[in-house]
């Protein structure tokens, strides 16, 4: 991805090297993808529906939840868009917060999907 540019799911990827480097354990790796597979999607999910609430807390709580495993994995241009997520809520600004929440939504179906791929999950 280039400097200024916005990420998408096009360019948000899970780093299996990265994710070696850092973790070793290619059983501890799996372990953290199953649990990733399963939790970033129910996250996901549940900001959309506070979102299309206009629930501002829950939203809050879910995107603190994605925050934290999107970490684990090092996923830099996932957590940008987390972070801009957050950054919405805080300026209580609802209607900026659907094209964000589409694109976490498409790179959550790429990295769950890759995810699943890791040799040992």
């Amino acid at each position: 991805m280039h400097r200024g540019e916005r990420p998408d799911s096009d360019s948000i990827h899970l780093d299996f090297a990265d994710l070696r480097a850092e973790y070793g354990d290619e059983d501890f790796i799996a372990d953290i993808l199953r649990v990733f597979t399963l939790d970033c999607p129910s996250a996901m999910e549940r900001l959309d529906l506070a979102l299309s609430a206009g629930d501002v807390a829950e939203a809050g709580r879910a995107a603190h939840s994605l925050r934290n495993i999107l970490g684990v994995l090092r996923c830099a241009p996932a957590l940008k868009l987390v972070e801009e997520i957050a950054a919405g809520l805080r300026a209580g600004d609802l209607q900026s917060l659907p094209g964000p929440a589409a694109r976490l939504r498409g790179a959550i179906e790429v990295l769950v999907a890759e995810g699943k791929r890791f040799p040992c999950s």
